[in-house]
């Protein structure tokens, strides 16, 4: 079933690239476009959609506002700066997609954006006894074994892949304990530890953790890695969300 998406967006060159993509993505179907944020507003009341994808900063209404119109329906925000990043994030956004925006990067925000509709639903669903409580831990396959590993997710303050079988992740505790978790990938991680960044191809680090950075390198506070290390390489592709996360922590 594809989710009806409206698109707010005030740049007409960025609302086309938009629209193009998501008519590729087995998981939207576009039913409206606006690039007047005020007209939006007045015509709301009747405009029938699931999610929506809107521009963070526009001159009548901005994105902040807008996203208080919209009745937990599931939003994305989209920003070429990292002014208003932190205000936006208080108002638990499914993703927020930084300019230039491409084709992958956009699919996953969708599925987050589509998963967190189905959970709402889910939930308006349930009884209030049966409503769960946020996730404080998480069992995790671990190693060779059959067994699982219950871990605080919050206690998470760094990831890599195994390098023997890149299927597998390390996570490494606040405590300098480390667990080898099988058959996990960056995007199932990111989604029970929302707190970390993928700060390149096979890592994802917490902000809690980390001492100075760079444009292309992170130092860890009072935190080594098994290896000694506590310079970690900062990629070219996550530079500029990893930089948004950090000023706005």
């Amino acid at each position: 079933m594809k989710l009806n998406t409206i698109i707010i967006e005030q740049d007409k060159t960025a609302m086309k690239h938009i629209k193009e993509l998501c008519i590729d993505s087995e998981l939207v179907n576009v039913v409206g476009t606006f690039n007047d944020s005020l007209r939006f507003v007045n015509e709301f009341a009747s405009l029938d959609f699931d999610i929506c994808l809107l521009s963070l900063h526009m001159p009548a209404i901005d994105g902040l506002t807008i996203a208080k119109y919209l009745h937990d329906r599931p939003f994305i925000f989209v920003t070429g700066t990292d002014i208003g990043i932190k205000d936006a994030l208080e108002l638990s956004p499914s993703d927020i997609l930084i300019r230039p925006i491409y084709k992958d990067r956009l699919e996953k925000a969708l599925i987050k954006a589509y998963s967190d509709k189905l959970f709402k639903e889910k939930i308006k669903s349930m009884s209030f006894e049966q409503k769960p409580s946020i996730r404080e831990f998480h069992c995790f396959s671990v190693g060779n074994e059959t067994g699982r590993v219950k871990i605080r997710v919050a206690d998470i303050v760094f990831v890599q892949s195994n390098l023997s079988d890149p299927r597998n992740k390390e996570l490494f505790l606040k405590d300098n304990r480390c667990y080898l978790i099988k058959n996990y990938s960056f995007e199932e991680i990111a989604e029970l530890c929302s707190h970390l960044i993928r700060i390149n191809r096979s890592e994802m680090v917490s902000a809690n953790i980390v001492d100075t950075y760079t444009y292309d390198n992170i130092t860890l506070d009072n935190f080594k890695l098994h290896d000694g290390r506590r310079n970690i390489t900062l990629g070219r592709a996550c530079r500029k969300e990893f930089r948004i996360r950090m000023e706005a922590f």
